[in-house]
């Protein structure tokens, strides 16, 4: 199982302690980023900062009931300590000819540019490109990129077409994973060389309990997804299974990330990503929120960890 301990960033205290089948773990439970409500992390190291993207909860409806989520809020470090709020970087509504929101965004530097993908909520998902990484994002297509009749989707009855996330192999291949609200509800397909396109069909995939949040990374040679649990045995988790290839040949681990504090048994979403030689966990809890005594559930703050191998490579 890969373990995981709190990286201590402004005051050293642990909130709580979570019991698994490794031994205890703490969490830093409290936010790198305050000014607005962020969440469905994704990251990319570009010059020596760590980018993180999210998803904007609004905080100027309270007792929301729903995710209405247009744009994508920006942060950079080069120290983990430090944050600079490069503000909304893509707007939907604005930045798109076709889509309404932008859920759970998925980034990748390659071609001198930057290229966001995001969820049209469940109903498709979308990319928005970039020279910079703080922006501006425009989605260069009239439509979006992946919908139900894209070949092999083939959705099921209640499967969420959203939660893209972009992987590039070593051998420059790059595969976007997606899907959500059922085991046998997770899609892969290759893109294109130019980030825009789809080659060929998507491929099936299924995970344990899996209901959102598709990723994947490498390490040593080893391919890790991991993803957000459903709700079948207790609060939802980030768990994950390895392989040696990238689209199939999976065998279950376990978590990586347990429900953490204050984030009210609700939903999470987590990035994966090495800087200066260490690897984090980006995820989100609903601390802000509950520290300001407002409503939690769809206002949530975007938290960090760090991440750690055993020497198996679990």
């Amino acid at each position: 199982m890969l373990k995981k301990i709190s990286r201590v960033w402004v005051i050293a205290f642990v909130i709580c302690f979570l019991t698994l089948l490794l031994p205890e773990k703490g969490f830093a439970d409290y936010p790198i980023f305050s000014q607005r409500y962020t969440a469905d992390p994704t990251a990319v190291v570009y010059n020596g900062r760590l980018y993180v993207y999210c998803s904007h909860d609004s905080d100027v409806t309270p007792g929301q009931s729903n995710y209405n989520i247009p744009d994508i809020t920006c942060i950079s470090t080069d120290d983990l300590k430090n944050w600079t709020d490069h503000g909304e970087v893509f707007n939907a509504k604005r930045d798109s000819q076709w889509a309404g929101v932008s859920w759970a965004p998925s980034i990748v530097y390659r071609n001198n540019k930057f290229y966001l993908y995001y969820g049209n909520g469940g109903n498709g998902i979308g990319v928005a490109v970039s020279d910079s990484p703080t922006g501006p994002f425009k989605d260069p297509l009239p439509k979006a990129l992946i919908t139900g009749n894209t070949p092999g989707v083939q959705p099921a009855p209640n499967m969420w077409l959203f939660d893209p996330g972009v992987f590039v192999d070593d051998d420059g291949q790059a595969y976007m994973y997606f899907g959500g609200n059922g085991e046998n509800n997770i899609r892969v397909i290759k893109l294109g060389s130019d980030m825009i396109s789809t080659v060929g069909s998507a491929m099936s995939m299924s995970a344990p309990r899996f209901f959102e949040a598709s990723y994947m990374h490498k390490y040593k040679g080893k391919y890790y997804f991991t993803y957000a649990s459903d709700f079948s045995q207790g609060a939802s988790k980030i768990e994950y299974m390895m392989s040696d290839s990238p689209t199939s040949g999976f065998t279950y681990k376990g978590v990586v990330l347990p429900q953490p504090p204050d984030n009210y048994n609700n939903n999470n979403h987590h990035t994966i990503v090495e800087f200066k030689g260490n690897w984090y966990c980006v995820y989100h809890n609903r601390t802000v929120a509950k520290q300001r005594g407002e409503d939690a559930v769809y206002q949530r703050n975007v938290a960090i960890d760090q991440m750690f191998y055993n020497s198996d490579g679990t």
